[in-house]
């Protein structure tokens, strides 16, 4: 089902500039796939510990992050009730149908066509000259979101940008006055913020595209093969990574970055998970792609395409460039609507048994980093992120136990631009930074480079070597 969207401005006197659809699209050339150096396989030292929110039955949430309160609908009756996450305390609200949608800053809330600011206790009504054109967003598939700084609201359903004045938190009838149609369709995949300024959407099954709202241009970002399609998608505003999962015999997530042609697998389920549990079967799907506030993890759900009564979920880290797994698959039902109540702490809904649930990451990636640094390391392992890179990249080395070693980067040409000295010092893991310069502390030219870690060790004489491509 295609809809389109409506997008409130705040606080701009210049919003009817943006307004003004361009039939233009610049597709990217040959799109080439990258696939990590490094094989990492998923550990399963551990798993989290899950947490019912409330006994009330429900599968439709929303998170306030700020007050650390989860707004959800009573899946028998058209009740929204919050439970606070502090003390677990459940309260009844005035809302209906559905839970409204708040702000990532500012603590507000939208409700129908009211905003709410939640701690002035201020209400705003959008006013439009068609009420009708707002519709009943509650019951859009997709009910809207705010920009990453607050400045503008997205609805999912009617067919107008509607322009906003500057004067936000006021009571009713400050009002707006002045709309434009813009006919272009968005899916039933929810669109996601790039910026303040501009957001991207699901365009067909096989592709992503990019609006901006200042330019007026229409880009697409990635375009699939065909028989390929997209089954989820999250953007990651702060290091610009739009992150995607694709169905195919095996679906995987890859890292699409916006200043480079290159997309990088991330996670093959075959190749980081080769336990049993999500992967039986020959189909299966990727869901639900959702990073953390701060930027730094990707959750997701993996699930059988055959069965769809259970749903493993996922946590990829960008700090250590690993993926480890929450929960197991077969752990009580199927599991949708992955959102981070804040940078540890995952919420989801089971729709199973109908309940809500939470889930503590952090003792996750704690307990498992420490084992890495604790276990006997008898082998050499290299990797790097981000790759490509363009301001600087942070490069992982192990080295066997008791072991010292050289880490050296070579251009493209085997000349030597940089070397770094890995003294064991008790320890067998090193989180290296290279920021792009040589040794004479002179900034390098754009292109392919090699990292190379040697032992100084005579008789183990181990090396291993990455390929890093530096973007200006």
């Amino acid at each position: 089902m295609l809809h389109s969207i409506l997008l409130f401005i705040i606080g701009s006197s210049h919003a009817t500039d943006y307004f003004k659809a361009s039939k233009k699209i610049s597709f990217l050339s040959k799109r080439l796939i990258l696939i990590a150096a490094l094989v990492v396989s998923l550990s399963s030292v551990s798993h989290s510990q899950k947490f019912l929110l409330t006994d009330i039955n429900s599968t439709h949430f929303s998170i306030d992050r700020i007050a650390q309160q989860v707004y959800f609908k009573d899946f028998y009756s058209d009740t929204v009730r919050k439970v606070d996450l502090k003390n677990m305390e459940v309260n009844k609200t005035d809302f209906i149908y559905l839970p409204p949608i708040l702000s990532n800053k500012q603590h507000l809330l939208v409700y129908g066509k009211t905003l709410y600011d939640i701690d002035k206790k201020l209400s705003f009504d959008f006013d439009v000259s068609e009420a009708d054109s707002l519709g009943y967003m509650v019951n859009s598939s997709f009910p809207g979101s705010f920009s990453p700084n607050d400045s503008i609201f997205m609805y999912g359903n009617p067919k107008y940008y509607i322009p906003m004045n500057d004067s936000l938190l006021k009571p009713i009838n400050t009002g707006l006055s002045v709309y434009q149609p813009v006919n272009y369709a968005v899916n039933d995949a929810y669109p996601q913020w790039s910026s303040d300024t501009s957001f991207v959407f699901l365009s067909g099954d096989n592709v992503i595209a990019e609006y901006f709202l200042k330019s007026r241009r229409l880009d697409t970002l990635v375009s699939l093969a065909n028989y390929t399609n997209f089954l989820g998608f999250a953007y990651n505003v702060k290091h610009n990574i739009l992150a995607y999962s694709t169905t195919n015999d095996t679906s995987e997530i890859y890292f699409h970055y916006k200043n480079s042609e290159k997309d990088i697998l991330i996670f093959s389920p075959f190749r980081d998970d080769p336990e049993i549990g999500c992967w039986d079967h020959s189909g299966h799907y990727i869901t639900s792609l959702s990073w953390s506030p701060d930027d730094r993890k990707l959750a997701f759900l993996g699930f059988q395409f055959i069965s769809f009564s259970a749903a493993g979920i996922y946590i990829y880290s960008l700090d250590s460039n690993r993926t480890y797994k929450a929960t197991h698959c077969n752990d009580d039902g199927r599991k949708y609507s992955l959102k981070w109540a804040n940078n540890d702490t995952l919420i989801y809904s089971n729709s199973t048994d109908k309940f809500l649930y939470g889930i503590d990451v952090s003792s996750l990636i704690t307990s498992i980093e420490q084992e890495r640094d604790n276990e006997i390391a008898t082998d050499f392992n290299i990797s790097n992120y981000p790759n490509p890179f363009n301001n600087s990249t942070k490069i992982f080395v192990t080295l066997p136990n008791n072991t010292t070693g050289t880490l050296f980067i070579y251009d493209s040409l085997g000349k030597v631009v940089k070397k770094y000295y890995l003294n064991n010092n008790g320890k067998n893991n090193y989180e290296i930074i290279w920021d792009g310069l040589n040794d004479n502390n002179k900034s390098v030219s754009s292109g392919f480079y090699y990292g190379v870690v040697k032992s100084n060790d005579l008789e183990a004489k181990n090396t291993s070597t990455i390929k890093m491509v530096y973007l200006k």
